[in-house]
């Protein structure tokens, strides 16, 4: 995979910085689908060849809406980045840098995709990976 750039939004600092042509220090705004909703960033954005992308999120507590929120944020670049006339889908992945640990897990590490309960996998749009600081 070739790296494109790399979008960091820094709590003190969120304006875009210019470091080399593929490499950027700022925030990645998440594509607005109404008019009334608020602006939404993410913590870090990577985006590589091929319409994929990696959203890095930092969780420092659960709440009901952090896993909710950070899906959001996956889904709405696969709509925005989707064409049906294309072949080629995008690949959006969330690491989730969780400070909590909500699912009590056997390891530090858990991946989620879009899957029914005999565990096929109906598509490699969307993958969320946590990985949990409280084991």
């Amino acid at each position: 995979m070739k790296l494109f750039f790399l979008s960091v939004t820094m709590p003190t600092e969120r304006k875009k910085r210019n470091i080399k042509e593929w490499f950027f220090i700022g925030g990645e705004e998440i594509p607005k689908r109404r008019i009334f909703t608020k602006k939404q960033m993410t913590d870090f954005t990577v985006n590589i060849e091929n319409k994929q992308k990696i959203i890095i999120e930092m969780n420092q507590s659960k709440d009901e809406s952090v896993f909710n929120k950070n899906g959001l944020y996956a889904f709405s670049v696969i709509v925005e980045l989707s064409h049906t006339s294309r072949k080629q889908y995008p690949k959006v992945i969330v690491i989730n840098i969780d400070n909590f640990n909500c699912f009590q897990p056997d390891k530090p590490i858990l991946r989620f995709k879009i899957r029914d309960e005999e565990g096929h996998i109906e598509n490699e749009m969307y993958e969320s990976i946590h990985l949990v600081g409280e084991f």
